[in-house]
């Protein structure tokens, strides 16, 4: 949910319901998880769901609020699930991590308990500070969460006589010294610094534990095992039943040297059972069965009676019949062919190789030539089971491809970017390399970068009342690390217009997410001048506004008067510019103004509503908002940047409403999401519209209009009425119809 500025005391309930689906989901992977790794991760997100659950009930988490876990400081990073809900833990804090326990085991003295305090302390005896301050001048240091950076930041401090500042940052960590770490993991090398344009969407370290973790399909490892393990002791079974059989039976002579084989066999039968992974009963599995029964024969060959023999006997008369006899050639040709077939080395083999090869180079950054790494094998990495000049399957060449270091439109261009969301992703790395160069103390700029980005990890939580995120500047030791804050600008406004143009230019039909405005507004720096709004949760929206909201309608009354955009969607301009005039005193009326005009705008009474209906007061807010469209449109003066780009953007937006709404659906919610995405890509195409030549626009409508007519006729049926909407609405004239995402019961809505 977005949050800006002012609280309410009023807090509604939160539903458990929620927590409870996601915790079944879990309970659901873990049932179903076939490898080791698959069961880890699934055990250890049925453990945060569980930990959400236990903290909601015994009351130690407040969900809802900014600082969810109660007498836990607002710069704490707490760990956070799907939903937004913290889970009560910290994620500087919990069990000690590797490279903890690796640096206590080398720097203090072999006493059990309090590793993490003591690590804390020694960080201030003269060996701890020396070493921090190595750290901090060579730049051979990780940050994973901003609370590591914090003793670093003493140092520096310390560095510029700024005595006064580590007391008062001292004061407030120092309390929490037990529980959370707040020293850096020390790196063999420090991280290389990457061009000013140079992302990459996982870093070199990422894709080698990809790499490592690629799993072998279930059937594949089970068709190998029984192929190579299983089956060859199966044929000795058969063989040595062959050995006992008399006038058409088994178990009538025992030749000798019998008995020694057997037990042998049986041997090798039970240590196959001990070391496999598989689930092979003898009720199921012909093999094992015949196994079981040489057991006997071995053991207690009395107490077989006559339907086991017979059994037994149709066992390996059925195994001959199928492959010959065990001893023949035929029937060696036949099991070394099926061999060969899992011969092969799998896609973890190979995967393995490639995270080999990752780890030689810098585990912090991107590859500059990823290519070089898809290699065929060498024959300096061949083994038996690999052989040199083998190609590194597709999957595993993709996961490699993940680590390309370029700029932002080479990386959409090979792929990487699917998503605005993906996109998002990718810009601290442009604010960390611009905050970096903006400081004249090199270990200032690194260091200051580190925890900024570190920051841009933490997930946003689950907010009501109009709450705001937190913020960077209310970490403490990176308030005091960026003295020039207040002042300092972020990227060029070049570099902010190329980001947003790209987002418009390569995915047109998606607003704007709630991540990439934050990333935007970040980029900007602190005094940023972008209105943006975020998207609001329909299930916790509480009927009202924040003032940003108020700021951004009236604002885009300018992009939206006497436009198209306008007419079809039906704004009055002097209601929204009154918005900001209300004769009702105090600023809570004013904010109060704009969720009425939505009520009224979506035909609804302000009061308790049900989800369908709080998504359309909001979607009324982002129509008068142009969620942001007006906003960046303005400020970057994409009128002129986009120009050329306006038709190609119009028909990628229209075409992703056809595709959506002929897509079929799985289910109810399936289609009820293809409704609202369709109706998002709607509006921006009508905005995009409304910004073209008028002559421009009109040859627009005939592209789109001869698209529509190109659908099936149920579709043109269906969908007739939004295309009427918008031909009245380029014909000067107010539609019958609006094209929304919301609605108790849509329109569009096929029979049935």
């Amino acid at each position: 949910m977005a949050k800006d500025d002012a609280e309410s005391p009023a807090a509604p309930t939160i539903s458990g319901g929620y927590i409870g689906a996601q915790l079944g989901k879990a309970l659901r992977a873990l049932r179903s998880a076939v490898t080791p790794d698959q069961r880890a991760r699934a055990e250890q997100r049925v453990q945060r769901w569980c930990s959400v659950l236990d903290g909601r009930s015994i009351g130690v988490l407040e969900h809802g609020s900014r600082t969810p876990l109660k007498n836990t400081p607002v710069w704490a990073t707490p760990e956070v699930v799907t939903g937004g809900f913290a889970t009560g833990n910290l994620l500087a804090g919990g069990a000690l991590q590797a490279w903890e326990l690796d640096l206590a085991r080398e720097v203090l003295e072999p006493t059990e308990g309090d590793e993490r305090l003591r690590l804390n302390r020694w960080c201030f005896e003269e060996a701890g500070f020396a070493w921090l301050l190595a750290r901090l001048r060579n730049g051979d240091y990780r940050i994973s969460v901003p609370e590591e950076g914090a003793l670093l930041t003493v140092v520096w401090l310390l560095e510029q006589g700024r005595q006064q500042d580590v007391a008062d940052l001292l004061e407030v960590i120092a309390p929490w010294f037990t529980h959370l770490r707040f020293y850096p993991e020390p790196l063999a090398a420090p991280t290389p610094a990457a061009g000013r344009s140079d992302l990459f969407v996982a870093s070199a370290g990422q894709v080698a534990d990809q790499l490592q973790r690629h799993p072998v399909p279930h059937d594949v490892a089970v068709q190998r095992e029984v192929l190579n393990d299983w089956a060859p002791l199966y044929a000795r079974t058969v063989l040595l039943f062959r050995q006992t059989w008399l006038e058409g039976w088994p178990c009538r002579v025992y030749p000798a040297g019998w008995l020694p084989a057997a037990t042998g066999v049986v041997e090798e039968f039970h240590a196959l059972q001990r070391s496999s992974s598989l689930q092979r009963p003898a009720s199921r599995h012909r093999d094992v069965e015949l196994m079981v029964y040489l057991r006997t024969c071995v053991s207690r060959p009395e107490d077989l009676n006559g339907r086991q023999v017979g059994r037994i006997r149709r066992i390996v008369l059925d195994h001959v019949a199928a492959h010959g006899e065990p001893d023949s050639p035929a029937y060696a040709a036949s099991m070394a062919h099926a061999r060969l077939g899992v011969a092969a080395p799998t896609h973890a083999m190979l995967a393995g190789v490639a995270a080999d090869r990752l780890r030689q180079l810098p585990a912090d950054t991107g590859v500059e030539d990823p290519v070089v790494l898809a290699a065929p094998v060498s024959s300096n990495e061949a083994t038996s089971a690999i052989a040199a000049g083998t190609w590194l399957p597709l999957s595993v060449r993709r996961l490699i491809n993940r680590c390309r270091r370029g700029s932002l439109q080479q990386l959409i261009a090979a792929g990487l970017v699917p998503s605005l969301e993906s996109m998002a992703a990718l810009l601290p790395q442009l604010n960390e390399q611009v905050a970096g160069s903006r400081f004249s103390d090199a270990a200032q700029g690194r260091l200051f970068a580190a925890c900024q980005r570190a920051f841009g990890d933490r997930r946003s939580l689950l907010l009501l009342n109009l709450q705001s995120q937190v913020r960077l500047r209310e970490i403490p030791w990176i308030r005091l690390l960026d003295v020039q804050s207040e002042n300092a600008s972020g990227v060029s406004d070049d570099v902010l217009s190329d980001v947003v143009c790209t987002a418009f230019r390569c995915y047109p039909h998606t607003p704007l997410p709630n991540p990439m405005l934050r990333r935007l507004q970040e980029l900007e720096g602190s005094n940023s001048r972008l209105p943006l709004v975020e998207e609001l949760a329909a299930d916790i929206f509480m009927g009202r506004f924040s003032s940003g909201f108020n700021s951004a309608a009236r604002h885009a009354v300018g992009y939206t008067y006497d436009s198209l955009y306008g007419l079809y969607f039906g704004i009055d301009d002097e209601v929204v510019h009154a918005l900001g005039t209300s004769s009702q005193s105090g600023q809570s009326n004013k904010d109060e103004a704009l969720a009425t005009l939505c009520h009224a705008r979506a035909g609804l009474k302000p009061g308790r509503l049900n989800v369908a209906e709080n998504g359309c007061v909001i979607e009324q807010a982002q129509i008068l908002t142009t969620h942001n469209l007006a906003a960046l449109f303005d400020r970057f003066q994409l009128d002129q940047r986009l120009v050329d780009a306006l038709p190609r953007m119009v028909d990628t937006c229209f075409k992703a409403v056809l595709t959506d709404l002929q897509r079929v659906p799985a289910d109810w919610h399936s289609w009820m999401l293809a409704v609202k995405r369709s109706a998002y890509a709607w509006r921006q195409m009508i905005f995009f519209m409304s910004r073209m030549a008028p002559d421009e626009c009109s040859r627009t409508v005939g592209r789109l209009h001869a698209s529509y007519q190109l659908q099936s006729t149920l579709f043109q049926a269906r969908f007739a009425p939004a295309m009427q909407g918008l031909l009245q609405a380029v014909e000067g004239m107010r539609p019958d119809l609006q094209f929304l995402g919301w609605s108790r019961r849509h329109w569009l809505k096929p029979p049935g």
